[in-house]
């Protein structure tokens, strides 16, 4: 022990070790809101009914024929947009949808300035939605049954 300013100090050279909490990751017992567009949710929501978002959407890609749902989507990409209506994902495909006229629109008039070269860009813009419908979490699969779900 040593002494310093007439207080007695014991192990003065021992590190002081932070305390962290540590953070419940149940479920809030409040209303929780969407992280996106802060919509209240319904207890045990696993998704908004206002925005895209889902919660934990990863278990959904186990159940159905994904592979059939998946090509299907990328059929109806063909009309940019469809594909993920199809899928779930609403306010993208109306995205989609609506920016299609915007993106041909843009080309008419770039291509006009470069003798028609613009025009190659709508072929990228089509592939590049098509293959997002693909590759995209399928919002409308039914989720794997649970216990809960049959009576007892």
């Amino acid at each position: 022990m040593r002494q310093k300013l007439g207080i007695r100090v014991r192990n003065a050279a021992k590190p002081i070790v932070l305390a962290m909490a540590v953070i419940d990751p149940s479920p809030v017992t409040e209303t929780e809101k969407c992280p996106l567009c802060d919509t209240p949710l319904a207890p045990g929501a696993d998704h908004c009914i206002r925005c895209d978002w889902v919660r934990a959407a990863e278990y959904r890609r186990d159940a159905g024929n994904i592979e059939g749902r998946d090509l299907a989507a990328a059929c109806l990409s063909l009309v940019p947009g469809l594909g993920h209506l199809y899928k779930g994902h609403k306010l993208t495909g109306w995205l989609f949808l609506l920016g299609t006229l915007v993106a041909i629109f843009a080309c008419a008039v770039i291509a006009t300035f470069t003798m028609g070269l613009g025009l190659l860009i709508l072929p990228v813009y089509w592939l590049f939605v098509i293959f997002q419908a693909y590759w995209i979490e399928d919002y409308n699969v039914a989720a794997p049954p649970t216990g809960r779900d049959f009576p007892a």
